[in-house]
């Protein structure tokens, strides 16, 4: 295995644990105590922490960039990790097991590998740039699409139903086969490149959370742009991932929604 996923690998097992205990206790709280999203903070910036420490120990001359807690070791590196510790918090608080922990590492500004572990269902998804990506180790690819809108399933973020994308998710949804929303970016990228979606758009895009998440895709097959169709780098704003042919059409739906 690359020695960056092996770090990657190793630093989240040693937080799969306390993740597994802290989701069955969050499932016994009240609605109320859900809420209270400051023990959720607590609790994040433990895993990522841990995450950090373990990639520092291997690495200590890189940089690693969390969601929560910022920035650990030497800044300004040329070696740069970006992780979060959660993505799909609010499935995470809502007892739902779609959330992941994702881990991505950059040298000079581009992705070179790929870690995105979904701890309830056990799923691991990785990729090494010009290596291609793989679930539990089986290669996965993006199946070949028409480049139809129309034939077209999509997945999206919770963002596309605030008010101001809901009329672009609502023209999206009348031009393809439906919108889902898995409530966790990271997995539905990488779920799209089993084959369960056609496409995928995000309104907003995070390094820490997303990153992974592109590297997989585009070594599974998949284009990632902004809305623009700039390719997705740290600095992105949004993002779109589908196949060549498909691209295209799905990014110019956008556009046309939000006219």
């Amino acid at each position: 295995m690359n020695p960056q996923l092996t770090i990657a690998q190793k630093s989240v097992s040693k937080v799969s644990r306390l993740i597994n205990q802290i989701f069955e206790q969050t499932a016994k709280l009240s609605q109320a105590q859900r809420e209270e999203t400051e023990r959720f903070d607590i609790f994040y910036a433990q895993i990522e922490t841990e995450i950090a420490k373990e990639i520092l120990y291997a690495y200590p001359d890189h940089t690693v960039e969390t969601k929560l807690t910022g920035v650990h070791g030497p800044a300004h590196n040329k070696s740069y990790w970006y992780v979060s510790g959660i993505v799909g918090k609010q499935n995470f608080l809502g007892g739902n097991a779609d959330f992941a922990v994702s881990v991505a590492y950059m040298v000079d500004d581009k992705l070179m590998a790929g870690y995105v572990y979904a701890p309830m269902s056990q799923k691991t998804y990785m990729a090494v740039k010009n290596e291609g990506a793989t679930l539990n180790d089986i290669r996965i690819r993006l199946p070949r699409h028409s480049g139809r809108i129309s034939d077209a399933l999509l997945l999206t973020d919770a963002r596309s139903l605030r008010k101001e994308n809901v009329m672009m998710t609502a023209h999206l949804h009348h031009l393809s086969l439906g919108v889902r929303v898995l409530g966790d970016e990271a997995l539905s990228i990488c779920e799209m490149i089993e084959g369960k979606a056609s496409a995928a758009w995000l309104n907003a895009f995070d390094p820490c959370d997303h990153l992974a998440a592109v590297l997989i895709a585009q070594e599974g097959g998949a284009l990632a742009t902004d809305f623009n169709g700039n390719e997705v780098d740290i600095s992105a704003e949004n993002a779109a991932f589908a196949t060549p042919k498909l691209l295209k059409p799905l990014l110019q739906s956008i556009h046309q929604a939000k006219r």
